[in-house]
């Protein structure tokens, strides 16, 4: 199963991964404020993932780092540079936000643990954040790749997606 997903359809990890390089890419340079979400809404909202994820793009010579700890000023590299020049179709265009609030509430067998983290890795990838673990939320709609994505994994039984049209309490 995940060698057919990897083919078909990159991984969420390889979303943030080139949207780290798109991001530095258009700035010229970046710290890590520039790429948190609240500044650039293209990358998710997982600090400790990105910081993981600069790590190692550091290590595979794509970007470069300069400055202390709190002050780094991350650059690309001339592979890095190659790299995100080769791949930016890959990186899925998120649908512009509209504030109409979406939730996807998905129920999927512990048997099928690797579709379930692959589910929320895409739904991070689209700006969604979760409420629970199977419960995220998002305000802009999801595209037809995400639906394609969830045939190809035969999912469709499991997930609901639904799109608030009035918000209110009990009272």
């Amino acid at each position: 199963m995940r060698n057919y997903y990897r083919k078909r359809h990159p991984s969420a990890r390889v979303t943030i991964t080139l949207n780290i390089l798109k991001a530095i890419h258009e700035l010229g340079e970046a710290t890590l404020n520039a790429l948190h979400r609240s500044k650039n809404p293209s990358i998710s909202n997982q600090s400790q993932t990105i910081s993981v994820l600069l790590h190692r793009l550091t290590k595979q010579g794509l970007i470069t780092r300069s400055g202390n700890h709190h002050n780094s000023v991350w650059r690309l590299t001339s592979k890095g540079q190659q790299i995100y020049r080769m791949n930016p179709t890959t990186i899925p265009k998120v649908p512009p936000r509209d504030d109409i609030p979406r939730i996807v509430i998905f129920d999927i067998p512990e048997h099928q643990r690797a579709k379930r983290h692959l589910l929320r890795q895409e739904l991070a990838a689209y700006n969604y954040e979760p409420l629970q673990k199977s419960v995220w939320i998002g305000y802009n709609p999801l595209p037809d790749e995400f639906l394609k994505f969830i045939d190809e994994l035969d999912l469709a039984q499991g997930v609901h997606i639904f799109k608030v049209s009035e918000k209110g309490t009990i009272n």
